[in-house]
């Protein structure tokens, strides 16, 4: 199961938690607060809300899903390892914009390539 938050310095902008951080020590609390914020802002974001859901194959320790809706799509990174990552994603866009994050994207022959994606944290990217 994948939970969101609300980013508190850009409100439009989402990230991602996953439900196994339960396991190192968040508490249901905060788990509660990031669900409904992410419930809240979801009704907002066409794409979170009617969009197809598709996980992608395991990248090295990485989470990695897509919504889609008619030919848009957000593309959502999660780093959970120790360690910053290199992170190559086909996609069949013409153009990306990364609305969430901090890391180096570019888009190469049907690829997006993410350059060192810090540890412990994730991207969101529009493919249009």
């Amino acid at each position: 199961m994948v939970l969101f938050f609300q980013n508190k310095n850009h409100p439009l902008e989402l990230c991602f938690l996953l439900q196994d951080l339960l396991e190192i020590g968040y508490q249901k609390d905060v788990v509660l607060k990031n669900t409904k914020n992410f419930l809240e802002n979801k009704s907002s974001n066409n794409i979170l809300k009617y969009g197809n859901f598709q996980l992608l194959p395991n990248q090295n320790d990485a989470i990695v899903f897509r919504r889609s809706l008619r030919d848009k799509s957000l593309l959502c990174i999660f780093n959970r390892s120790e360690h910053q990552k290199n992170i190559k994603i086909p996609s069949t866009a013409h153009s990306i914009d990364q609305i969430f994050g901090n890391s180096d994207i570019q888009l190469v022959d049907g690829n997006i390539l993410i350059s060192e994606l810090q540890k412990n944290t994730g991207l969101i990217i529009f493919e249009n």
